[in-house]
């Protein structure tokens, strides 16, 4: 009787143990994926993937997942938008040409692996074209996947959530399942709630994190005096006030504008809008001023030693992979922004 109860208690502590989640320790991972002694080094790790390895453990899979922001790896999203689209048009063809297809996706997966849909797509071709193992380590890199972010919480609740990086995109795996995406809630700074619905009216409510650490540790290495010299441009400018005729104008002030650092500590500022009174006096007020960056509380200065900088000031802020300023005095506005040189 003794033997059976311990045989049975160590069977629960087994099944307890498997059933574990790891929320991931980003420290330990970012230690991890740049040594290069060390098994999860990310070059190891990303050479193994791209050639399909069968042999990737469930371990290794995490490293190359949540080591990938450390690689500071910058997806052209817009290069990716207008490739999706061309997918997507072969698609509607009545004969589709699958090699092309194959080329585009696997373009694509090499560009950002992490695109989950892409797996789906080439299983789908290479079933169609009757390559069945190929088809099947399609399937299997979109299972493991899947299952690495799966095992960082149950995703049932703000307190178990699943962690995401910004690439991966949660929703195809419960679209496989039948659901649709009914409404995307911002819980609070780093977790939201994706609600799924069936056809039927079953509900599934799904909890996921992108977590600040991982920003803030990437971010600290990343936005650095050196990461700020250049020309950035203004691509999006997001604001949930309600425009008054003065939001309107500083609107057409920012939008495509372009802010340039110079490696000599000149600023320069450049915007389309057309109205001459503005454009003399704000490019007269900003322009050949000097810039300084502050590594601690990550704002950018412009003006000159007599002004102490107080011309214009910027808070950066590094979020998913995304840059942005939010200029004083002018904080209604995130004005999301790209480098371009």
């Amino acid at each position: 009787m003794k033997n059976k109860i311990s045989l049975t208690f160590l069977l629960i502590c087994f099944i307890s143990f498997s059933q574990n989640k790891i929320k991931p320790n980003f420290k330990k991972i970012e230690q991890e994926v740049f040594n290069k002694s060390s098994k999860f080094y990310y070059q190891t790790l990303e050479n193994k993937f791209f050639s399909k390895d069968s042999t990737l453990t469930k371990e290794e899979y995490y490293y190359f997942v949540y080591g990938s922001p450390f690689q500071n790896k910058k997806t052209n999203r817009q290069e990716e938008e207008l490739e999706l689209d061309s997918i997507s048009h072969l698609l509607e063809n009545k004969i589709p040409d699958f090699d092309k297809l194959l080329s585009l996706s696997n373009k694509l997966i090499k560009k950002n692996p992490f695109n989950i849909d892409l797996y789906l797509l080439n299983e789908n071709i290479y079933e169609a074209m009757g390559l069945k193992n190929e088809a099947i380590k399609n399937k299997t890199i979109f299972n493991s996947l899947m299952e690495t972010i799966k095992n960082t919480g149950n995703g049932d609740s703000v307190e178990t959530p699943y962690y995401l990086i910004s690439e991966f995109n949660i929703n195809t795996n419960y679209h496989t399942e039948g659901y649709s995406l009914k409404n995307n809630t911002r819980i609070n700074n780093e977790v939201y709630k994706l609600d799924f619905e069936k056809n039927d009216g079953t509900k599934l409510p799904v909890f996921i994190k992108y977590s600040k650490e991982i920003e803030e540790i990437v971010e600290s290495k990343t936005v650095n005096e050196q990461f700020i010299t250049g020309k950035w441009k203004v691509t999006k400018i997001i604001t949930e006030k309600k425009l008054n005729e003065q939001d309107k104008v500083l609107m057409d002030i920012f939008n495509d504008a372009i802010f340039t650092f110079s490696a000599d500590k000149k600023f320069t500022f450049f915007s389309k809008i057309k109205n001459a009174a503005i454009q003399k006096g704000l490019l007269g007020e900003l322009n050949g001023k000097k810039w300084k960056f502050n590594k601690v509380n990550k704002r950018i200065s412009i003006g000159t030693e007599q002004d102490k900088y107080t011309i214009m000031g910027l808070k950066t802020i590094y979020l998913t992979e995304q840059f942005y300023f939010i200029i004083d005095d002018f904080n209604q506005f995130l004005l999301q922004v790209e480098k371009v040189n």
